[in-house]
C-alpha cells in the first residue's frame, strides 16, 4: 500500500477486509455487524482494536510513502509522473476530510484526520448509551489490555471467554443470547447487566485481583505492604484494601482502596455522557470522605476504575509512582505501561467473571455434601498428579477437605441435570471419577474444575502457584452459588439488633437474616455464626453483633517453638481493649469510646474449618515457623462457645500441609477415609500413612473437622488410629495466609 497506488483499487480492498473481519470473528467468537467492525478498524487509543482496514489505510500509507521518497522518484521518474500520482490522491484525501493536505511523510498525520472523521461519524448517529461507551474505551487506558503481550505465566493472557466478553463490550456487540440473571432480572443480549448485578460474585473477585496486582506492584518497588490491614478501620468498622508496612510520604504509612463502577450503570449513564472517567473521579471523592478519618496518621490515595476502562486521577498518579519505583530498582522503562496492561487485564477478567457469574443453573447436587448415605466400595486411592493441562497438582489437595462420598443415585441424579459450566457440575466429576469403580492411580484431569472457577475467580488463571485456603474458599463460594436457594438477595448489614433485648433472639433473627441471603447445603455444612461483645468503658454500654464466618482464622500468639491449638483459640476470642485510633464509636455516647470486645463462637458449624495466620507484620512480611499441636479426636470446643449456644465436639478429617516459604513451596494433604477411618497422605503419590510416615513434612495449613453429635445424634464411629498417629500428627503448621 505504501509502495503503490493501491487506493483506488476498492473491490479488491474490500475483498481483503471481508477476510480481516472473517478472521477477526473467528479468533473472538463475537458477531461483529457493520458498526462495531467499524470501531474494530479504529486505533486502540481510538476505541478499536487496532485492525486497520485496508480499504481506509490504503490512501493515507500511499501520501506518506510518496511524500517520503518524493525527491528520489522525481530524480528516476518524469516529473509529471509523480506529480498526477499524488495530485489525485491528495484530491481523495481532502474531499474526505475536508481540510488542507499536510505536506508530511509521516503517516500518523495522513490517517488520524480520517479516523476522527469515521469517529465523529459514529458518535453523531449512535444512542446515548453507545455514546458513553464509545467515549469511556477511547481513552488511553482503557485499551492497556490490548497491547499486552499474552504471557500466561505472568498472568497477560486471556482465554476464551476472558477474551470475547470485553471484546464485545469494547465495540457494543452483542456477547450472549437473551435470558433471565439469577437475581430475576431480563438480561438483553449485550449483558451489560452482570457488570452491576449485586448477585454477581464477579466484582469481589475483580476487586481482589486488583489489590493483589498493586500489592506485589509495590513489593517490586521496595514497598512492603499487605492487604486488608487487622484493627485499621475507619468510622464505620470497614477496612482500607491495603497498607504499606513502611513510610510513603512525610513520615506516614501508605493506605489505599479500590473501587470499580461500572461505566454505563443508571446511577453514572450521565456523568459519563459528560465526560469519560467522570464516575471513577467521583468514586475516589466518596471514599476519601470515608477515609477521612484517618488522614491524620497515614496518607490516604483511593483508586477508582471503571468497567469500561477509565481511571480515576488519584489512581493514575499512584500507578505512575509505582511504576517509578520499579523502574529505579528493574531499570524497565517500561514499568510504569506492564503495571498498567496488568491492572487492565484484571478488570477484564472481573467483567467477564461478573457477567458469567449471573447466567443461571440448576440447582440440585446438595445431598453431595451429606456425610451419611449409602456407601460406595471402601477405597485407598484419590488424585494426586498433574492434569493434561499442567494443573498444579496442589489445586487438588484442598478437595479432599470435601471429599465426601456421594451415593450412586445422588450422582447420577444430579450430575446430568446441572449447567454443564456450574461449579457443582464440574466438582461432581471430580468426585464421581475419586469414587470411581474403574479408576486407576493415575491421577485425576482437574481442568474442567480449574476452569469453572477461573471464571468466578481471575486469580487462579495460569499455573502460578497459588495459596490453598484462597482455593478451598473459592470453591465454597462457588458451590454455594449454584445451588443457593435465594434468588432475590435483600441488602443489609450485620449490626446491633437494637430492637431485641435477649441476646439468644438476637443470634436467632441475625442467623435468619442471613439465610435470607445465603441458603445452602454449603451454608448449612461450613458456616457458624460469630458473637462480637463490646463494652464502652466510659458508660458501660454493651452490645452485641452476629457475624457468619466460613473459617476460623486463628493468629500465632508467641514466636516459641511449639503451642497448641487451644492457646490460638485463647488468642482469638481474648478481650482486647479498643483505644487510640481504633476507638469505635458508641451507640449511646454517640461518641468515639474506648472499649473492650471479645468473640466467641455463638453457632458451630457441621464442618469447622482452622486456617492459621501465619504473616508477621511487625517491621517485615515473614513466616511464622511454630509448632502448633491439636488433637485428633473430641476437640471440645465448649470453652469458646457463647453463652447460651451448645457447644460441640470435633474429630479431624483432613489437613492441608504447605511445605517452603511465603513466595514457594510445595502442597501436601492427609485426608481420613469416610469410611474405613485409615489416613491417607496425598503427595505426588498416594500412601497410607502408619507410623512415623505421617510426621514427616507435616506442615499444616488448613485443618478440617467433622463434627460428633454426641446428643442423641450420629456419632462417627471409627477403629483406631494406627500407631503412632495420635503422637505425630500435630506438628508444625504452616499458613501462607
Amino acid at each position: 500500500m505504501r509502495c503503490s497506488q493501491t487506493w483506488p483499487r476498492k473491490k479488491e480492498l474490500s475483498d481483503l477486509d471481508d477476510i480481516l473481519r472473517s478472521c477477526l470473528v473467528s479468533i473472538t467468537n463475537t458477531n461483529l455487524d457493520d458498526q462495531a467492525w467499524t470501531q474494530a478498524s479504529f486505533p486502540v487509543n481510538k476505541g478499536g482494536l487496532g485492525i486497520r482496514r485496508t480499504e481506509e489505510l490504503a490512501l493515507p500509507a500511499y501520501l506518506a510513502s510518496v511524500h517520503s521518497v518524493a525527491g528520489l522518484v522525481t530524480s528516476i521518474i518524469p516529473e509529471f509522473v509523480v506529480e498526477n500520482e499524488a495530485s489525485s490522491a491528495i484530491r481523495e484525501w481532502c474531499r474526505l476530510t475536508g481540510l488542507p493536505p499536510p505536506s508530511t511523510s509521516v503517516q500518523k498525520l495522513w490517517d488520524s484526520p480520517l479516523v476522527n472523521k469515521a469517529w465523529d461519524r459514529i458518535i453523531s448517529s449512535t444512542s446515548v448509551r453507545d455514546k458513553a461507551r464509545l467515549q469511556a474505551v477511547s481513552l488511553k487506558e482503557s485499551g492497556s489490555w490490548l497491547n499486552a503481550f499474552p504471557i500466561p505465566s505472568l498472568g497477560n493472557f486471556l482465554d476464551d471467554n476472558c477474551l470475547r466478553i470485553p471484546v464485545a463490550l469494547r465495540l457494543g456487540a452483542a456477547l450472549c443470547c437473551s435470558y433471565e440473571c439469577i437475581c430475576c432480572t431480563e438480561v438483553d443480549v449485550y449483558g451489560h447487566h452482570g457488570l452491576s448485578c449485586n448477585k454477581s460474585s464477579g466484582r469481589y473477585m475483580r476487586h481482589s485481583a486488583i489489590n493483589d496486582v498493586i500489592k506485589r506492584a509495590l513489593i517490586s518497588g521496595n514497598v512492603q505492604s499487605i492487604l486488608e490491614p487487622p484493627g485499621l478501620c475507619r468510622d464505620d468498622g470497614k477496612r482500607p484494601d491495603g497498607m504499606s508496612l513502611i513510610p510513603w510520604k512525610r513520615g506516614k504509612a501508605l493506605i489505599w482502596d479500590v473501587t470499580c463502577v461500572d461505566s454505563l450503570a443508571d446511577s453514572n449513564i450521565v456523568s459519563s455522557i459528560k465526560a469519560a472517567g467522570t464516575p471513577a473521579c467521583e468514586a475516589e471523592k466518596r471514599k476519601c470522605g470515608k477515609y477521612k478519618c484517618l488522614e491524620d496518621k497515614f496518607i490516604f490515595i483511593p483508586l477508582g476504575f471503571e468497567t469500561f476502562g477509565p481511571w480515576g486521577p488519584s489512581a493514575k498518579e499512584i500507578i505512575s509512582t509505582i511504576g517509578h519505583l520499579i523502574y529505579s530498582r528493574s531499570s524497565e522503562a517500561r514499568s510504569t505501561e506492564y503495571l498498567r496492561q496488568r491492572i487492565s487485564i484484571e478488570i477484564q477478567r472481573g467483567n467477564a467473571a461478573c457477567i458469567l457469574n449471573t447466567i443461571p443453573s440448576s440447582k440440585g447436587l446438595e445431598e453431595i455434601f451429606y456425610i451419611l448415605g449409602d456407601a460406595f466400595p471402601i477405597r485407598t486411592r484419590t488424585c494426586a498428579s498433574r492434569s493434561t493441562q499442567e494443573n498444579p497438582c496442589e489445586l487438588v489437595k484442598p478437595i479432599h477437605a470435601v471429599d465426601l462420598p456421594p451415593t450412586p443415585s445422588v450422582v447420577e441424579s444430579y450430575s446430568s441435570n446441572l449447567s454443564t459450566y456450574s461449579t457443582p457440575s464440574a466438582f461432581a466429576e471430580v468426585i464421581e471419577e475419586l469414587w470411581s469403580e474403574d479408576s486407576t492411580d493415575q491421577g485425576v484431569n482437574m481442568n474442567s474444575l480449574k476452569c469453572t472457577i477461573q471464571k468466578f475467580a481471575p486469580c487462579f488463571i495460569g499455573n502460578a502457584e497459588q495459596d490453598a485456603q484462597e482455593f478451598m474458599s473459592s470453591l465454597l463460594l462457588g458451590l454455594h452459588e449454584d445451588i443457593n436457594k435465594v434468588i432475590e438477595k435483600s441488602d443489609f448489614e450485620f449490626t446491633d439488633i437494637v430492637e431485641i433485648v435477649d441476646v439468644n433472639e438476637k443470634a436467632l433473627e441475625s442467623w435468619s437474616r442471613f439465610l435470607k441471603v445465603e441458603n445452602s447445603e454449603i451454608v448449612n455444612n461450613f458456616v457458624g455464626l460469630l458473637k462480637s461483645s463490646l463494652k464502652c468503658t466510659y458508660c458501660g454500654y454493651f452490645s452485641v453483633t452476629f457475624d457468619p464466618f466460613w473459617d476460623l482464622s486463628l493468629p500465632i500468639p508467641q514466636r516459641t517453638r511449639q503451642l497448641s491449638l487451644f492457646q490460638c483459640l485463647d488468642s482469638f476470642t481474648r478481650e482486647e481493649s479498643l483505644d487510640g485510633e481504633d476507638k469505635p464509636t458508641c451507640s449511646k455516647c454517640k461518641e468515639r469510646r474506648e472499649c473492650t470486645k471479645s468473640l466467641s463462637i455463638q453457632r458451630f458449624p457441621e464442618i469447622l474449618v482452622f486456617h492459621l495466620k501465619r504473616f508477621s507484620l511487625d517491621l517485615f512480611v515473614e513466616k511464622l515457623n511454630v509448632t502448633v499441636d491439636f488433637p485428633l479426636k473430641k476437640l471440645d470446643m465448649s470453652y469458646y462457645a457463647a453463652d447460651g449456644s451448645v457447644p460441640f465436639h470435633y474429630d479431624l478429617y483432613a489437613i492441608s500441609n504447605h511445605s517452603g516459604t511465603i513466595n514457594s513451596g510445595h502442597y501436601t494433604a492427609y485426608c481420613k477415609h469416610p469410611y474405613s477411618n485409615i489416613w491417607h497422605e496425598f503427595n505426588d503419590l498416594v500412601s497410607i500413612v502408619v507410623g512415623q510416615n505421617l510426621s514427616e513434612g507435616c506442615s499444616t495449613q488448613i485443618a478440617i473437622r467433622c463434627r460428633l453429635h454426641l446428643n442423641g445424634g450420629y456419632q462417627t464411629t471409627s477403629p483406631e488410629i494406627p500407631a503412632g498417629v495420635c503422637e505425630i500428627l500435630p506438628r508444625d503448621t504452616n499458613m501462607m495466609s
